[in-house]
């Protein structure tokens, strides 16, 4: 019942403002938003409706009577889960009352592990025998947790930006990369222990082409760009390998 409930709240909750009246939307909130080199463009934030609508559709597959065994996905899971939706909506509320609150880089990490730790438990997991499991539920946790990555990294950047910059005298394409550089490792190392995963390296991939396009499109910066290209070849390098090697294991 709370996977069910929160994975829908999610769902709606970029509309809080529109629909309560309170805040700005979150279109108005990036809209104000200077771009900077270390964001992807904004298309590749159209990842959070595939990822909501995965969650929705698991939540409601795994909410039918008996559609699933009890052993296959336990509470811990069941409530891990529901833990990942809830401050996934709390997150975006608060985006919307008050883009600058330092709480939600605190929540975005705290969505970052419980997504993590999700994704590597259905690594661990047996291959799933039904085309929803492989389809929908092995998916949802790559995606989220591959998104995450990058994001955690950069909503530190967005709270501590304009104090760093002025303080320490960085510029904004060496402030980009000591942003970057740390996230594009930590996918790196999370993309490596979890074999090379497809719906996690995609991910990366998305995220990264869209860091290109700002770099190529709204900024001319070869600097940002070169980095986010060589990371891309990197992934592609670990997925090739790894499917290589184990094609089945890798999805």
């Amino acid at each position: 019942i709370l996977n069910l409930i929160f994975s829908f709240a999610q769902f709606v909750a970029p509309s809080f403002s529109v629909l309560t009246g309170l805040g700005q939307s979150i279109s108005e909130v990036s809209a104000s938003t200077i771009p900077t080199y270390e964001v992807p463009a904004g298309y590749a934030f159209s990842i959070w409706f595939v990822i909501f609508t995965l969650a929705v559709v698991d939540a409601v597959r795994h909410g039918l009577p008996s559609s699933v065994p009890q052993t296959e996905r336990p509470a811990s899971h069941a409530l891990a889960s529901a833990s990942l939706y809830a401050l996934s909506t709390l997150w975006m509320v608060i985006a919307q009352l008050n883009p600058d609150s330092a709480w939600l880089v605190v929540i975005i990490i705290a969505m970052w592990l419980l997504a993590l730790g999700l994704f590597f438990r259905q690594l661990q997991q047996p291959e799933p025998s039904t085309w929803v499991e492989r389809r929908v539920s092995r998916p949802l946790f790559g995606l989220y947790s591959g998104w995450l990555t990058l994001a955690v990294f950069l909503n530190f950047s967005a709270l501590v930006k304009e104090a760093a910059l002025a303080a320490y005298g960085v510029s904004p394409t060496g402030y980009a990369l000591l942003i970057l550089t740390p996230g594009i490792l930590t996918g790196l190392y999370i993309l490596v222990k979890s074999q090379g995963n497809t719906w996690y390296g995609s991910t990366l991939l998305w995220a990264l082409a869209g860091i290109m396009v700002t770099n190529s499109v709204v900024f001319v910066n070869p600097v940002v760009f070169s980095l986010a290209l060589l990371a891309s070849v990197a992934v592609g390098l670990i997925l090739w390998n790894t499917h290589k090697t184990s094609p089945q294991r890798s999805a």
